[in-house]
């Protein structure tokens, strides 16, 4: 990672959240006229930001009560018909829990009853001892398929990723988001012996999430967000405590059916028949932010499924040139950046589907598509430069 020197105290607990953010509305490219982008928004690494994750059933919303009222905010995981899975700190020193899940049928329930053998308090993740917790219910949960829990430690260099309520700092009470991948380390060596780290995503509210593998059903949760700081993630394994889970599911009412099973939300499979057939180039794998395809005229391509991001790359000689980048199919999106100066300088979006302005220099443009949703459908990406 990039510090290897990260001190335990710098690590902060990301269950925290206020219920009440602000926030501002971005300007859109009409607004930004020939400045094309703000100078001081540079980037040294384009996100895209947090794909809906409609196309993971068991994913939960869950806020926190102390004496009755609403304290915070995490988010979580139904891993059972009555039991939820989420970060020791959002259960330790909380008195109730009502855990809803926004893509089955936005079930919710309230409960007072959990646990967890987390031992940390105040601000900063406790390195001592595993931040996960368990909710548990009188009635079961209805989910197509429960995930499967991750039960030994994962090599360096797996990829996984975080789910949470935080988009781009936008907290959300109805909705949660899906990061790409990231790549998991062993944190032993950075002082925290029960959780992987990786580079820093998660941010307030975003805790107890779970993180999972890559790919579609059946799915597997290998972690919880937990904590992050000074660039830097730690996620609580789940394999640290796979057997008391285990255990607390089987006193709970037991397992459900795990893998197999349907996601919600999201095309379940292939091409739209009813399409018509793109014309143009290709898409050609892999098309990702390190490999981006180049776009000119007409790119045919293919969302396929959560977490997926396609990348391409077209570039401008100099100022004045007026552009439009548009996709078109399913429910793909397009987000782009410029590479001016060493930083990526992120433009406005006309529309979800459209960026339309007028470059004010040169340099190379980088576009991502992807689904919000998850859903695995065909898309037509767009560049005219007319």
């Amino acid at each position: 990672m990039n510090d290897h020197t990260l001190a335990k105290q710098k690590l902060l607990v990301v269950g925290a959240c206020a219920w009440m953010l602000s926030g501002c509305m971005a300007a859109t490219s009409d607004e930004q006229g020939a400045d094309e982008y703000e100078d001081t928004t540079g980037t040294q690494n384009p996100i895209v930001g947090g794909s809906k994750a409609s196309g993971y059933a068991f994913a939960a919303l869950v806020d926190m009560y102390s004496n009755g009222y609403p304290s915070a905010a995490c988010s979580g995981a139904v891993i059972a018909p009555r039991v939820a899975l989420t970060a020791g700190h959002c259960v330790l020193g909380e008195s109730g829990w009502k855990v809803t899940l926004p893509y089955a049928g936005k079930q919710s329930q309230y409960t007072t009853k959990a646990s967890t053998t987390y031992k940390g308090y105040g601000g900063s993740v406790d390195p001592d001892s595993q931040d996960l917790g368990l909710v548990f219910f009188d009635q079961p949960f209805d989910l197509p398929a429960y995930p499967t829990i991750q039960g030994a430690e994962l090599p360096n260099g797996t990829k996984g990723m975080n789910i949470g309520r935080i988009d781009n700092g936008n907290f959300s009470t109805t909705d949660l988001f899906v990061s790409q991948p990231l790549t998991l380390n062993d944190a032993a060596s950075y002082g925290f012996p029960y959780d992987y780290i990786a580079s820093e995503i998660i941010q307030s509210g975003d805790s107890g999430g779970p993180v999972v593998l890559p790919g579609g059903a059946p799915f597997t949760i290998v972690a919880v967000n937990s904590g992050a700081g000074g660039g830097t993630e730690v996620l609580a394994r789940t394999d640290a405590v796979a057997s008391w889970i285990a255990q607390e599911i089987q006193n709970h009412g037991g397992a459900g059916t795990s893998g197999g099973g349907g996601t919600a939300g999201g095309d379940p499979g292939g091409d739209d028949p009813g399409t018509e057939a793109c014309q143009g180039t290709a898409e050609a794998e892999p098309n990702d932010f390190h490999h981006p395809q180049t776009l000119a005229g007409t790119l045919c391509g293919k969302t396929d499924g959560p977490g997926d991001e396609d990348w391409s790359t077209w570039q401008v000689a100099g100022a004045g040139v007026h552009y439009e980048v548009a996709v078109s199919g399913g429910d793909a999106r397009v987000v782009m950046w410029k590479y001016v100066g060493g930083s990526y300088h992120a433009i406005a979006n006309a529309t979800p589907q459209r960026i339309t302005n007028t470059s004010n220099g040169p340099g190379p443009y980088y576009v991502a598509v992807w689904s919000p949703s998850g859903a695995t459908a065909p898309y037509e990406l767009s560049l005219d430069t007319n």
